[in-house]
């Protein structure tokens, strides 16, 4: 699954916004259903992609991506300290 941002989100059908084309490839750990109309989602970044061409809208959205290859070795102290406040 990937997600991405938008930049302008159409009310009446979401599948109309105007979305970013760079996202990131998740992992889904745990969903909880708060309400029947809210539901909090748990995920881990694993990669980014970005959007190639459109192949599908009908339902959902689907798209044709590329992968970025992630630099290899360890974490920056930065990227340490991002993880640290979100355990």
């Amino acid at each position: 699954m990937g997600l991405v941002f938008a930049k302008e989100v159409d009310e009446d059908d979401y599948f109309k916004s105007n979305l970013y084309t760079v996202g990131t490839v998740v992992k889904i750990h745990k969903t909880t259903l708060l309400s029947p109309n809210s539901m909090q989602v748990i995920v881990q970044g694993v990669g980014r992609f970005k959007k190639k061409e459109v192949v599908s809208s009908d339902i959902g959205i689907l798209w044709s991506v590329t992968y970025n290859k992630e630099l290899e070795g360890s974490p920056t102290d930065e990227v340490k300290a991002y993880m640290l406040s979100y355990k």
